[in-house]
């Protein structure tokens, strides 16, 4: 006998268990299927900060996900060796992994199957999901959450994917030793070398950095990262420790190619795409998880209305990629993924102006900022010496 639910949601990454979790409080019920019963190590989202915190928040999921994870509430940004901007923003820093399983254990109502998808059959009343152990799932909407690993999926379906930009840009990722404990991001020192900015952030006991880039598989700085790390950063960003503070890169180097895509052909009676399994970002924008989330509130949003009428037609289901909010988060992750890379890479003089301008931006919200903060002159004031990055102490004698 099949097993029965009103939604079954294929991958249980950060999308998939989102998506899982807050359905189920809305009351629908839900069937996950992921290959791991516990979500392993997978090097991608390493903070929350801004908006996903925000949205996080507004699903009720945020202090389930987070837990005991010090929330650090201010970042500081720089560049050439100066400190350009400090802004108050929470950032929590825990692994990938780690928010998925919170999120997945929040799910409390759902029904999880540990196995892997063979095949998808949909039509306008219902969708039957194959295992590979002969299992056979029944629902009347598929949630697809399974990131770029489930192309074989989509052809069968008749769903493509479109390639907006191969190999858009590069991530390295590897812990660090040094006496700083808050957050830095260190923007690329030249014009035109493909470096966008590292950051470092405490994460856990220790302090995590991730360096993104925009070199390809075939570059000799790129190759050689992992071997020298320490080294491969300060040939780029020179005047890092003038800032961060002498450093010393520790243990495993991790590196991901982030490419850009798109589905195709999505619009089809019963089943959705979400986050990467709809389209991939450039993390270095920072538009993934954010994305990601945005999807799964969107979804919550018209699936009462769906499962209030018979059928789950293709209607319906493009009423999820018309949404006038899904469409602004994706394209605006297009639009400042390429700008991001355009900044980074080209060196007109209209680009070198732009980053420029960007940066000057950075530095006179800061002196605003700290000009917002100045004592009235029958305050004390107590004068604070110039501590290290992360202190937080002292940060405006920094600028």
């Amino acid at each position: 006998m099949p097993i029965r639910s009103d939604l079954v949601v294929v991958g249980a990454g950060l999308g998939g268990a989102t998506a899982a979790a807050v359905l189920n409080r809305a009351g629908f019920d839900i069937t996950v299927v992921d290959r791991n019963a516990v979500y392993p190590h997978d090097f991608r989202a390493e903070q929350l900060v801004g908006s996903q915190i925000d949205i996080l928040r507004s699903l009720g999921l945020l202090d389930g996900i987070v837990g005991q994870t010090l929330a650090v509430p201010q970042a500081t940004a720089a560049c050439h060796g100066k400190v350009i901007d400090a802004r108050s923003q929470v950032h929590y820093g825990l692994r990938y992994e780690d928010m998925v399983n919170a999120t997945r254990a929040l799910a409390t109502g759902t029904r999880f199957v540990t196995g892997r998808v063979t095949g998808i059959e949909t039509g306008n009343e219902v969708q039957r999901v194959t295992l590979s152990d002969g299992t056979t799932l029944e629902a009347r909407l598929v949630v697809l959450a399974t990131g770029l690993i489930c192309d074989d999926l989509l052809r069968a379906l008749g769903i493509g994917r479109s390639v907006i930009s191969a190999n858009h840009s590069l991530t390295f990722g590897f812990d660090v030793e040094t006496s700083s404990r808050g957050i830095l991001t260190y923007y690329g020192e030249q014009t035109g070398d493909g470096i966008d900015y590292l950051t470092v952030f405490p994460f856990g006991a220790t302090m995590r950095a991730n360096l993104f880039c925009y070199r390809g598989p075939s570059d000799e700085w790129a190759r050689s990262f992992k071997s020298r790390p320490k080294q491969a950063i300060l040939e780029v960003m020179p005047r890092l420790e003038q800032v961060l503070g002498p450093f010393e890169v520790v243990g495993k180097v991790q590196a991901r190619f982030n490419p850009i895509g798109r589905a195709e052909n999505v619009r089809q009676a019963g089943i959705v795409l979400i986050g990467d399994a709809y389209q991939s970002s450039c993390p270095a924008v920072g538009s993934g998880v954010g994305r990601i989330l945005s999807d799964v509130a969107t979804l919550r949003r018209l699936a009462p209305a769906w499962f209030a009428t018979p059928a789950m037609g293709a209607d319906k289901i493009g009423q999820f990629y018309d949404d006038p909010l899904k469409c602004r988060f994706d394209q605006r992750a297009i639009r400042q993924a390429w700008s991001r890379r355009g900044l980074c890479l080209n060196t007109g003089w209209d680009w070198q102006a732009r980053r420029s301008m960007r940066l000057q931006a950075r530095r006179i919200r800061s002196w605003v900022h700290d000009l917002a903060r100045l004592p009235r002159p029958s305050e004390a004031v107590s004068p604070s010496p110039a501590g290290p990055i992360g202190s937080f102490e002292g940060m405006s004698a920094n600028l």
